[in-house]
């Protein structure tokens, strides 16, 4: 498995059932691969032009961009922003000043 820096974004979000006995260990090992089940599927299927070069990087864009839209309708515009930026060989990041100001 590669190194990340933080566990963030390598679980699938869910609710995990267990039996007595199950280790913490086997319900994480479920949930990443879980994870890495419906990163496959999705990453299959993304559209060509965009600029992420891994799935993880596209769960990290995923995640700035659940917390920086705080409405549905700013999910689109965000987007167009974010992969312009990456496009231009900016680092994978969001600055939400910036963001709200060209609204």
């Amino acid at each position: 498995m590669k190194p990340y820096s933080s566990p963030e974004g390598l679980f699938f979000p869910d609710t995990y059932h267990y039996v007595y006995g199950d280790s913490d260990w086997s319900i994480l090992q479920r949930a990443h691969s879980a994870m890495n089940a419906v990163l496959k599927e999705e990453w299959a299927q993304r559209a060509s032009s965009l600029p992420y070069e891994s799935p993880y990087e596209a769960v990290i864009m995923a995640s700035i961009i659940e917390r920086e839209t705080g409405l549905p309708e700013s999910v689109s515009k965000f987007l167009v922003c974010s992969s312009g930026d990456c496009q231009r060989g900016m680092l994978l990041q969001t600055d939400p000043q910036s963001f709200m100001a060209g609204s």
